[in-house]
């Protein structure tokens, strides 16, 4: 696939753009396609301290990197880099699921797992939707 791009837009806001359309739309599908799969056949997880310590890196990291990347943008002007603000953002939301999962399973509450899935789904498509609103917001 390719797009003409406007005279003056940085490479980073072309990355930026290239990942909103055609990254996130391809993956996310298949982020909502493992939760029921795993609800109809569950698997044993070990360990949990592991990827709930994981989760908490993620989360302070990317929502470290976000308010970053939200204040350059506006100040600067600049839709990519706030669209790359929220998609931090989510990213740091999504940590934090991870976090909450391993913390339900590790109390028994296997099918939390699945349904924190779903709703990691929904969260990966709506900054989908406001990345693009976002870029689109430029022309």
């Amino acid at each position: 696939m390719g797009w003409s791009w406007p005279a003056g837009e940085s490479a980073s806001e072309r990355g930026l753009i290239t990942r909103t359309r055609t990254g996130v739309p391809v993956w996310s599908p298949g982020a909502g396609y493992a939760p029921p799969l795993f609800t109809s056949s569950p698997q044993e997880l070990s360990h949990l301290w592991a990827l709930g310590a994981a989760g908490a890196v993620g989360f302070v990291g990317n929502e470290s990197a976000a308010v970053v990347r939200l204040r350059a943008g506006r100040r600067l002007d600049g839709p990519a880099l706030v669209a790359d603000g929220y998609h931090a953002c989510t990213d740091g939301l999504v940590s934090l699921g991870v976090m909450v999962s391993a913390l339900l399973v590790a109390l028994r509450a296997e099918l939390a797992d699945p349904l924190i899935g779903l709703a990691i789904t929904w969260v990966i498509l709506r900054i989908t939707w406001h990345s693009w609103q976002t870029e689109q917001g430029d022309r």
